[in-house]
């Protein structure tokens, strides 16, 4: 299992490749779009079927818990 700060780290790596592919022009809905399918996916592929269907429904559950996009400050 990953950590914290392993987690932590890969978010921001993730947010700074987004922030970039953004500053190169592309659609942001378009961005956002090829990342859900890719973690669907992800998550079709490693997640038993019920465990998917409960990551689906987590996921619409929690949709008003969703903060705005904030890119990361590298130094």
């Amino acid at each position: 299992m990953m950590s914290d700060e392993q987690i932590d780290l890969l978010y921001q790596q993730v947010a700074k490749s987004t922030s970039d592919l953004i500053n190169c022009n592309y659609d942001p809905t378009a961005i956002a779009g090829v990342m859900v399918a890719q973690a669907m996916s992800i998550y079709k592929t490693v997640l038993s079927d019920e465990d998917y269907n409960n990551m689906i429904d987590f996921i619409l559950e929690n949709k008003d818990r969703v903060k705005t996009f904030e890119p990361p400050s590298i130094q």
